[in-house]
Order: C-alpha cells, then structure tokens, then sequence
C-alpha cells in the first residue's frame, strides 16, 4: 500500500513572538514552527497502517526551505520519502497549493492520502476538500478512528455535530482528513532522526508536475483577501456582588457605577484548631 500524507509547518504559538503592527503578520526571524498537529496525527496514522499492511509512506509539503525541518521531523518518525513543493510567492491562497499538493500525490499513484482536518493557522479545512476534487477522489472528513482496511475499501467514523459518530465506508484510493486525538503521535528514534536528517528531499516544482501557470493564477483570484485587523482586546475582569445583597443592595451599586460592595474572600491561617473556632465565629455572624 503506498500513502502520501500531506503535512505543513505552522507557527508554535506556544513561544512569544514580535508582529509587524503595519502588515500584521508575525516578524519571520522571531518565529519557531511545528509540524502542524492534525497533520502529525496523519502521519502517525499512516506509519500504523504501513506497520500492519506494509508498503510505503510518502511526506509531501508546500513551502519555503525552512519546511523541510518540517518533514524531516515527520521522517524521523519512521517514513520512506519526502517531497518538497517549491514556494511560489505570487501564490497566496489556499487552492493553488492545494492543487499543487493534488499534483504531486497524483505523480505517486497513491492507495490513500492523509490530510489533517485543518491547520492551526488559517484553520479553513479547504485543503482536503480541494485537494479530493482535484485527484477526482473520495473523500471522508473529521475523522476520529479507522475501524477497518481492505484491498477495495475503509471503514471508519467519523465526527458529525453535538459531538455524535457516524461510520462510512469508503472505495480506495481515497483522501482521508483525521482530527486532532485520533491517536498519540510518536517520537522519532534516535537512529532515525540521524537518518531524517542525511535524507535527500525531493525538490519539485510547478513546472515539474505539469502544472498551468496560468490555471493557478484563476485559481489564485478566487479569493482576495479584503482586510486584516488584531482581535478584540479581552473584556476586564468583572467582580461578582455579594450574594447577600438585597435588591435596594444591588441597585444601588449598578447604579453607581459598579462602585459598591464587592465580592471578598479572606484566607484562614494557623493551627487547625484555631481555624475551625473562627470557621465557627464566621458562620455564627451569618446566621
């Protein structure tokens, strides 16, 4: 069986980064990435299923070079090969990579193809989708378990609203997109990571795959991107009204401006007996 898991490097939120306040978009020397987490799942789910049935695992991701940190890492984890598709600026939107991506799968004549559900950063969940039209391919979404694998199809569930589960079963080849939780991706042996790292990446570009530059660029206008704007500053900390309060009380302190009396709380300190007699002198107050 040969799968191509389509994985991408998206920004680790989880270290401070600088933002330029014209373009409002992260300062790219301030930045550390990941392998994007729904895409990790893929890639755990694919080395599983290669364990089981055997054949191949085939890494393809769009982007500038510092990607290929990115399937180096997803290589470490136990795949055969990995592909690079050479970043073209004029490109911006989503379809002209996914299409790209469909183009590079296509070249391998895949059995399946993994996709996360969606990426941390746009978070859209169009790639999948657009990827499934243009290899003219099944696809099943939000994936949470493969239940079963034959020669001619799949079994699995998937997640539908309110948090129920439906399962389908799907002709191969196929394009599955998986969640996030689907299972627990592995860490890389360390002969596999000295391996990762002396891998020869595959450098393709559009040319490469037969790609029509002027088809990427309808592609491309499909959809512009109108405006950018920072979130809305969090809301202040609201302090609760007593509950003890009478309804004269509470209308006096809205009415002042929030200005009243305001929810405390005191912290009891010492030995436990001395704890519990003023525990008692406090409820004997309120009684």
């Amino acid at each position: 069986m040969k799968i191509v898991v389509c994985v991408k490097s998206v920004i680790d939120v989880s270290f401070p980064f600088a933002l330029d306040l014209e373009k409002l978009i992260p300062v790219e020397d301030d930045v550390f990435y990941k392998v994007n987490p729904s895409d990790k799942c893929a890639a755990e789910l694919a080395l599983t299923l290669k364990e089981t049935y055997g054949g191949e695992v085939f890494f393809v991701a769009y982007g500038t070079p510092q990607v290929e940190k990115t399937l180096r890492e997803c290589l470490s984890m136990g795949g055969d090969k990995a592909i690079r598709i050479l970043d073209d600026r004029s490109y911006s939107g989503t379809r002209p990579k996914a299409y790209m991506l469909a183009k590079a799968a296509e070249s391998l004549s895949p059995d399946m193809v993994l996709c996360g559900a969606r990426s941390l950063d746009e978070g859209s969940g169009e790639t999948p989708a657009a990827m499934a039209e243009y290899l003219g391919l099944p696809q099943v979404t939000c994936i949470t378990e493969l239940s079963s694998l034959e020669d001619q199809s799949v079994i699995v569930k998937r997640r539908i609203e309110r948090g129920k589960r439906e399962e389908i079963e799907c002709p191969l080849p196929a394009l599955l997109s998986v969640e996030t939780g689907i299972n627990q991706p592995r860490y890389g042996s360390l002969p596999n990571t000295f391996k990762a790292k002396k891998a020869e990446i595959a450098c393709l570009k559009g040319d490469d795959l037969g790609v029509d530059s002027s088809f990427l660029k309808e592609l491309n206008s499909l959809v512009q991107q109108e405006s950018r704007s920072l979130p809305r500053p969090r809301p202040k900390k609201a302090f609760n009204l007593e509950s003890g309060l009478s309804a004269e009380q509470r209308l006096e302190w809205i009415m002042s401006g929030g200005g009243g009396k305001q929810s405390q709380s005191d912290l009891l300190e010492g030995q436990s007996e001395e704890v519990a007699k003023k525990l008692a002198a406090i409820l004997l107050e309120r009684i």
